[in-house]
């Protein structure tokens, strides 16, 4: 371990009370919120039963004595949580789970366990507490902490691992992870329910989803799958992003109509949740004000007046920026039509975006007073609001426009395509702001805007068009444009991020059965390319290699997140 890391471990540890608590307590005395806790050696089950008794916890006991295996198993299934809590049996020197899969690790018999066992089966920024008195050889003495009672060792977190804190990854809209552990699926690492989707017809169930900090968050409607006229049931459920234990649940009135016919979207609606680090932000339904939540329990932190029917929102370098329609109203939804294709088109052209429809209230809030920076009153075209550390970019339907991130001052104004009717599946065009540009691409075309002074750089024209019922996709990586092409099986188009000059196509070669493109965004990191293509493709950019996965896809609307 590197003298950096060890400093972190004395700075978070000497905050640790001096007086402990019992060691049902252990969990909120280390500052452990929820997720999976493994107590090796134990020989109480009332003190399993404990621990399982809070939310947000799944226990799990481990012991090489069978015996006592069942004697405890027998004290835990009287308590009643028998499930939440349970008992197993292990050879005294390999825990049975895979790697990067428990919060907490309590030791009070170490037996053969090694500092590599140990470390190995904790998550980033996991805690292992092992009782006093007991030895494990492999820790370097200074990696190991000393509290009263137990020794504690926290896993570092690497740098490899990034977090996906919006719907397009960032503020800025990349759809780029810098990610480089996530990529080839070998398996499944965990589930949870539910494991049905309501309907295909209509409304996604999955409708937004984001990561932060070792935990996940979603949106989904959980209600009956017997019938989508049934009542929707919307919870904002919060994770731990490397076992699946649910920390906790919260339910969304009036969230969003569940009727929305097939393929009509709205690619939007996954805009309306963000986190980072400790905070949640999300619009949470229909005539209601925007809402921090605290990351760890799902507790209101701050709502912020003014903000009632927030249409999307990003949050960059501690601001809120919100695109706020304050007039919406609940859409009551009249199928007219027997075919579910007739009635996404009405749906698209009634409830699809135009610049006179798409009348929005941007305001720019500080995310921890709630204290409003700017507003203006203007068209804000879907999934267009982005921002950096200097500016905030839109597109109102005719120009894309740059304003100064804290007084809201108009930089400059870029012209660009008049917008038709964005329909409620397409959702709109993509807008990324990247180095010293800013990528706008409405359909088959990309223009390329100095960041600094508005000037269209270059442009390209009949570009191929890419999505399927989903915005425009392309991915900015190593000085390249990857856009998608129309293709079933898969394929990119190169351009310069210099000077937008075409450079190279790449075509997944592999015969196989191919449907059309998945209804969602494709995703992107530094090291591969996730397009939705049949099931979940992977494109290797620096190998030029293609691996098909049909064994499993994202949802419509949202897709799949790396």
């Amino acid at each position: 371990m590197n003298k950096g890391v060890i400093i972190v471990l004395i700075l978070i540890f000497s905050l640790v009370p001096a007086a402990w608590a019992a060691a049902e307590d252990l969990p909120d005395t280390v500052g452990v919120k929820g997720g999976f806790i493994v107590y090796v050696g134990c020989e109480v089950g009332k003190l399993l039963a404990s621990l399982g008794a809070n939310d947000g916890f799944v226990v799990q006991g481990l012991s090489e004595d069978p015996e006592t295996v069942s004697a405890v198993r027998e004290q835990v299934k009287s308590s009643g949580i028998y499930g939440k809590v349970s008992v197993g049996i292990f050879n005294g020197k390999q825990l049975p789970y895979v790697d990067s899969l428990v919060n907490l690790l309590v030791v009070s018999d170490v037996s053969r366990l090694s500092a590599d066992e140990i470390e190995r089966v904790l998550v980033p920024g996991g805690l292992a507490l092992i009782k006093e008195g007991q030895y494990v050889s492999g820790f370097k003495t200074a990696s190991v902490v000393s509290l009263k009672g137990w020794k504690a060792f926290k896993k570092p977190w690497p740098d490899e691992i990034d977090d996906w804190t919006h719907f397009l990854h960032d503020a800025q809209g990349t759809s780029v992870s810098n990610d480089l552990i996530a990529g080839h699926p070998k398996g499944l690492r965990w589930t949870g329910g539910p494991f049905w989707a309501r309907s295909h017809e209509h409304t996604a169930s999955m409708q937004a989803m984001v990561s932060t900090a070792g935990r996940i968050f979603y949106v989904m409607d959980e209600g009956p799958t017997e019938s989508i006229q049934l009542p929707s049931e919307i919870f904002l459920t919060a994770r731990d992003a490397f076992n699946g234990t649910v920390l906790w649940k919260r339910p969304l009135h009036n969230w969003f109509n569940p009727l929305y016919p097939l393929k009509s979207g709205p690619s939007w609606l996954p805009r309306r949740l963000v986190a980072v680090n400790d905070r949640v932000y999300i619009a949470p339904g229909i005539g209601q004000d925007l809402i921090c939540l605290d990351a760890a329990t799902g507790k209101t932190v701050r709502t912020y007046p003014g903000t009632a029917s927030t249409f999307e929102l990003i949050v960059s370098d501690g601001v809120v920026f919100a695109a706020v329609d304050p007039d919406r109203k609940p859409i009551d939804y009249n199928q007219q039509n027997a075919n579910c294709w007739t009635e996404r088109d009405r749906a698209s052209k009634i409830w699809g975006w135009t610049p006179e429809k798409g009348i929005r209230l941007v305001k720019a809030i500080q995310a921890e007073s709630g204290n409003l920076l700017w507003e203006k009153e203007m068209p804000v075209a879907p999934l267009t609001l982005t921002a950096d550390m200097s500016m905030v970019c839109l597109y109102d339907g005719s120009a894309v426009i740059s304003f100064d991130r804290n007084t809201g001052s108009e930089l400059w104004r870029a012209k660009v395509s008049k917008a038709k009717l964005f329909g409620t599946g397409y959702g709109g065009p993509r807008l990324v702001i990247c180095k010293d540009s800013v990528l706008f691409s409405p359909m088959k075309e990309i223009y390329a805007i100095s960041t600094n002074t508005g000037q269209i750089l270059w442009s390209v024209r009949n570009k191929p068009r890419s999505g399927h019922f989903s915005l425009e996709d392309f991915y900015v990586i190593d000085n390249k444009i990857w856009a998608m092409q129309p293709r079933n099986n898969g394929a990119f188009t190169t351009y310069a991020l210099a000077d937008g000059s075409m450079l190279a196509e790449y075509i997944n070669p592999i015969q196989s059965f191919y449907i059309h493109q998945r209804c969602y965004p494709g995703r992107a990191t530094v090291k591969y390319q996730l397009p939705p293509i049949m099931g979940t493709p992977v494109y290797d950019m620096a190998a030029d290699t293609w691996t098909n996965n049909h064994w499993f896809r994202g949802g419509c609307v949202y897709g799949v997140m790396p």
